[in-house]
């Protein structure tokens, strides 16, 4: 169980000697906002970026889709120690007059809103040379283009498990084939929202260096292993790119 009492299948997970369970919990909040209003949500954000830190030090990220999805969509990422962490946050941004001021202010922008929770893999993060996404540090570079990949796995216990394990052995080999030295930032499962879905996200400097990255992966027999077996149990795949937004931890 994650603390609260609130009980999570904690996906099984093979344990690299460099690299503990994770035990944490994050959550992806997706907003598609009305096409007309987006610059004025951006400015508003802006505004009270300090705030919304202040407030909430378990954001990781702020991103807006750039391409590959809804344009209109922005998707942000948070980090709690528990289901409890997380209603305490939230019970503090509740108190504060000022942020309950944004919140009615922004809401008409807002066409729609979606939070999933997730675990993430600490084994595919470990096989990827990466560090638990709570302690992701990006390139010092600018900021950088974020390729989000999105499976949406058959029904079961064991296509989570059985992918988890695929990524292991294959991603040393394709970490190893990239050139451009791209970051995995986040790997891991939902638990809460729509089950079975397995979240991929990556850091390049540019649009140029992922493509270039996924081209000199594709030759690698060890990657080219890992998607054959993985494939036969991916119902939908897709991929967007995401744009860190200036206030974002992320970058």
């Amino acid at each position: 169980k994650v603390g609260g009492g609130f009980p999570f299948a904690l996906l099984p997970q093979r344990c690299f000697a460099s690299s503990p369970p994770d035990t944490k919990l994050y959550e992806w909040r997706t907003y598609h906002l009305k096409p007309d209003t987006v610059p004025q949500y951006i400015a508003m954000c802006d505004e009270t970026a300090a705030l919304r830190k202040k407030l909430n030090p378990a954001l990781l990220a702020f991103f807006q889709v750039e391409t590959g999805g809804n344009v209109n969509e922005v998707r942000h990422l948070y980090c709690f120690d528990s289901i409890s962490h997380r209603a305490e946050i939230r019970a503090g941004g509740a108190a504060n007059a000022e942020w309950r001021d944004f919140l009615k202010n922004s809401l008409p922008f807002v066409a729609s809103m979606k939070s999933e929770l997730f675990t993430s893999s600490a084994e595919c993060h470990a096989a990827a040379k990466s560090v638990h996404p709570q302690n992701f540090q990006p390139a010092n570079d600018g900021p950088g283009f974020y390729e989000m990949r999105s499976y949406q796995l058959i029904l079961g216990y064991n296509p989570v498990p059985k992918l988890y394990d695929a990524f292991a052995s294959g991603l040393p080999a394709k970490v190893a084939a990239d050139p451009t030295g791209g970051q995995l930032a986040f790997l891991g499962a939902s638990e809460v929202g729509t089950l079975n879905q397995v979240v991929e996200l990556w850091r390049y400097k540019s649009w140029e260096d992922m493509l270039t990255a996924r081209q000199a992966a594709r030759p690698v027999q060890a990657w080219r292993d890992t998607i054959g077996t993985v494939a036969p149990m991916v119902q939908h795949f897709d991929t967007s790119a995401l744009k860190p937004w200036a206030f974002s931890p992320w970058q």
